[in-house]
Order: C-alpha cells, then sequence, then structure tokens
C-alpha cells in the first residue's frame, strides 16, 4: 500500500483501516522518506498533522540526524499550517534541537513582520533549547516589542513573558536576572496592547508582571 494511502486513512480515521495502516507506517523506518516528502505537498491540513506527528513521535532521532533536510520542511510547515499543524511543527523544531533553534531565530530577524514572524515567534513559546542562546532570544523579542506590527508586538511580549521566571515551567538553565531589567516594559507594552487584543487573555499577563514588580 503507497504512503499517500495510508496517511489518508490515518488522517480521516478510515474505519477498520486506521490501526493497520498507522502500524504500517510506524514499523522499521520505511516510511521514513515518504513522510517527509508529504510535508512538501501544500493542500489537506489533516494530512500535514498526521504526517509530523508521526516523524515527531517514532522519528525524532531521523529527524535530528537529516536537519539540513528536514528543518526547511519543518519550517514551511509552520507558516502555512493551521493551529494544530503549527503546534506539531514547532514540536519537531524542538526535537532538532539547536540547528532549528537558530534556523528559527534568522527567519525572525530577516522576515518582514507578517503573519510568518507571528508563527516563528510562537514556535519559541515552548522550545527547550532557548538556553543555549537566551540573550539573543530576549535582545530579539525585546526589538519585536517596537514593530510596526501590533500582532508581532504582542506575541514578542507572551514568549518574554511565557519564558521567564513568572511562569512555574522556567527553565533553570536561563538566568533569572536577564528578565528582571525587562519586566516594566512588558508591563508598558501590556497595558497598550490589551484594549486592541483578546483583553482576558492580555489581563493574564498584565496581572503577572504587576504582581512580581509590587513584590
Amino acid at each position: 500500500m503507497d504512503n499517500a494511502t495510508l496517511l489518508r486513512w490515518v488522517a480521516t480515521h478510515e474505519p477498520g483501516k486506521k490501526e493497520e495502516a498507522y502500524d504500517s507506517l510506524t514499523t522499521g523506518d520505511s516510511h521514513y522518506p515518504a513522510l517527509l516528502r508529504s510535508l512538501e505537498i501544500a493542500g489537506d491540513m489533516r494530512l500535514t498533522f498526521w504526517a509530523l506527528l508521526l516523524l515527531v513521535k517514532y522519528f525524532p532521532a531521523l529527524l535530528q540526524r537529516d536537519a539540513s533536510q528536514t528543518i526547511p520542511l519543518v519550517m514551511a510547515c509552520l507558516v502555512r499550517g493551521d493551529g494544530p499543524v503549527c503546534d506539531r511543527a514547532a514540536w519537531a523544531l524542538n526535537i532538532m534541537g539547536e540547528p532549528a533553534l537558530e534556523a528559527l531565530l534568522l527567519s525572525i530577524q530577516t522576515t518582514p513582520d507578517t503573519a510568518d514572524t507571528v508563527r516563528y515567534i510562537g514556535a519559541l513559546r515552548r522550545n527547550s533549547n532557548l538556553y543555549a542562546v537566551a540573550e539573543q532570544v530576549i535582545a530579539l523579542l525585546m526589538a519585536k516589542l517596537d514593530s510596526p506590527n501590533e500582532e508581532v508586538q504582542y506575541w514578542a511580549l507572551i514568549v518574554l513573558v511565557d519564558i521567564s521566571p513568572l511562569r512555574p515551567w522556567f527553565d533553570k538553565r536561563l538566568k533569572e536576572s536577564d528578565f528582571e531589567q525587562i519586566y516594566d516594559r512588558l508591563l508598558i507594552v501590556a497595558n497598550r496592547l490589551a484594549p486592541q487584543k483578546q483583553f482576558d487573555f492580555a489581563l493574564t499577563y498584565i496581572e503577572l508582571l504587576e504582581k512580581h514588580l509590587a513584590e
């Protein structure tokens, strides 16, 4: 059975066939190249979602091994995909380590401030490799707070707060002191953007910042 049909059976939950297709796609490495090729096909986001999910769950070592090939494919999925696809693409980039993080940072620096930049910034949010280039990441996102694009500003704010010690999942490999000098600026930006964005969501960030600064 060809890979496209197997992947379609998995993505569409084909009765009586999904389990068989899933097992076939994840047994051994024979379907790995075809799953990669499927990432190049723009179209049904369900197929892209499942291809990414299978790759990150069953072939992480191969994604790392082939980083020079896989990073551009996953970055393309990140900018053209819907929410679930973006989440899986960000997961894949995390798995691929520092080379993928460097590609994200370069894209944030060089891409015009559009929806693509927003997605690149969002992919940093749960990246476990940030500690290696923490000062660069913080400086880059702080610069994006001055972007002419409010959505870029907003997501730079969100990611800076979410990687900071204000969050319970703070990565202890980052330095708490690197964030102390930016909280005042983040609060100013949060208060300015809140009325234009999802107010209740933004309010959570404002409350986190105000509570810390009042301590």
